[in-house]
Formats: structure tokens, C-alpha cells, sequence
């Protein structure tokens, strides 16, 4: 699946399919797809733009700049492994908050081995809590909840801008 975002909403720009039935594919918002595309030896067809909304409730996390030194080789690359981390939040497919996860990766990456490259042991509860945590897409916790609260007086005033900045927009 690609998704993109336009306007602050959700849409299902395109995606791969596979089948053995040799029945034409139904059009998907007016798009039918086509057996022309790049990975024809893999899927049979494409749907491009098809530009269909996504009531999507919950978070994406959005990651760039990946950092080699972070690779591991099995299931996904955790957000501690990218230098910009944006988490999205969405209710029926909009936008309703971004936040900046950066500094909480980062954080992550100084207390050291956060996507945990290897098992604490070899004792089957911990290897198989070790492969999990090799799928799962959370950052993880700081080893240390203490915050400066400064840092977190200065959060909860730009959390306040913002909610004034929105009040003002829907005005």
C-alpha cells in the first residue's frame, strides 16, 4: 500500500495485487489497474492514484535519515534507528496532532542498544520477547521517567499556544 497525506486527510494512493483468476479487476474509485508497472514479475497489477479516503483512527510514525550503524537485520528498523521521528495522530483519516518524537529517539539512542541487538539471554522468554520487540514499531521507553520541569513547563506551554493557535483558526 502507498498512502499520502493531502490537506490534512488520509488517502490510498495506490497499491499491488496478485491473483490466479484471469477475471478482470474491479475498478477501485474509477481507476481500473494495469499489468504495466515496475514489479510485474512480483504482482500482476497496479492500482495508481486511485486517491481513495482512509478512516483511519490511531498513530503513524513517519521516520527519515536512517542511521547505518542502527541496521538490524530482521523485522522492522525501529524509530530509534532514524534521525527525524514524526508521530501522527488521526480520527476518521485527519490529522489532528503531530508531534515531534526526535529528541525521545534520540534519548533512546544515547541510553544505549534500544532496539536491543541482542537477547538478554538465551532463555526462551527472553529470545522470544527479543524477536517481538524486532516487529513491534513502539519507541521504546526512556530507562528514566525523571524530566526537568522546566522541560516540561516550557512542553505544556507550547501545548497551550498550539491549542490557542487551533481555537483561533476554527474562529
Amino acid at each position: 500500500m502507498r498512502y499520502k497525506i493531502l490537506e490534512k486527510e488520509l488517502f490510498i494512493d495506490g497499491f499491488w495485487v496478485n491473483t490466479r483468476s484471469n477475471e478482470d479487476m474491479s475498478e477501485i474509485n474509477d481507476i481500473k489497474p494495469t499489468k504495466d508497472h515496475e514489479l510485474n514479475g512480483l504482482y500482476k497489477y497496479e492500482y495508481r492514484n486511485v486517491n481513495l479516503k482512509v478512516t483511519f483512527n490511531g498513530s503513524l510514525l513517519l521516520a527519515r535519515d536512517f542511521i547505518d550503524s542502527e541496521y538490524i537485520h530482521m523485522g522492522y528498523q525501529s524509530p530509534t534507528a532514524y534521525r527525524i521521528v514524526l508521530k501522527f495522530d488521526f480520527e476518521n483519516g485527519i490529522i489532528v496532532n503531530v508531534e515531534d518524537k526526535s529528541k525521545l529517539a534520540e534519548k533512546a539512542r544515547e541510553e544505549g542498544d534500544p532496539k536491543g541487538y541482542r537477547p538478554q539471554s538465551m532463555v526462551s522468554k527472553d529470545l522470544n520477547e527479543w524477536i517481538a520487540n524486532r516487529f513491534s514499531l513502539e519507541l521504546p521507553p526512556l530507562k528514566t521517567e525523571e524530566r526537568d520541569m522546566e522541560e516540561v513547563k516550557n512542553e505544556m506551554l507550547k501545548e497551550l499556544e498550539r491549542l490557542k493557535n487551533l481555537k483561533k483558526d476554527e474562529e
